[in-house]
This record gives C-alpha cells, structure tokens and sequence, in this order.
C-alpha cells in the first residue's frame, strides 16, 4: 500500500483548503501520458482513502492503489513552492 507522510498529508489537506474544496472532493493520482499526476476530484466509493484530521484528503481508485504499492508520497519542501514526491519505498 502506498505510505503517504505526515508532511505529504498536511500538505494535501492546504491544497484543499487552498482550493475551496467541497467536502466529498479529495485530491486523486490519474495516469496521462505515462505520469503520474495529482487531480482534484470526487471520492468515490470504492476508493483506498487516506485521511488527515478526520478529512479524505487523498483517494485512490483499486488501478491506482495497485499500481502504488511499495510507494511513498512525501513532500519536497526546501523550495518556495512545495512539491509532492512520489518515491519507489
């Protein structure tokens, strides 16, 4: 299963709350054009959910959830700009 840390966790949950996010929307990975890339969408049921402060702030649909495993996503901060780092565990 995918590791997701705590900085990765905070991070997701200000992307919401940076976007206004509705409560039933979570950030969610797709695959497009080989890359792994971070969306906002709607939780779906079915979907591997990862929390923080008792919100979804990351879901996964069952592809995705496989395709990540032995992964870890953290959070490269020493920029102005934080980025999330999707590393093979």
């Amino acid at each position: 299963m995918l590791t997701v840390t705590e900085a990765a966790r905070i991070h997701l949950a200000q992307v919401l709350d940076n976007a206004n996010a509705s409560a039933d929307a979570a950030v969610r990975f797709v695959a497009e054009d080989d890359t792994i890339k971070p969306t906002l969408d709607s939780i779906r049921s079915g979907d591997v959910r990862f929390e923080y402060a008792g919100k979804t702030i990351l879901a996964l649909d069952e592809q995705m959830a496989l395709t990540l495993v032995d992964h870890i996503l953290d959070v490269d901060d020493d920029s102005n700009r934080p980025q999330l780092l999707l590393l093979q565990a």
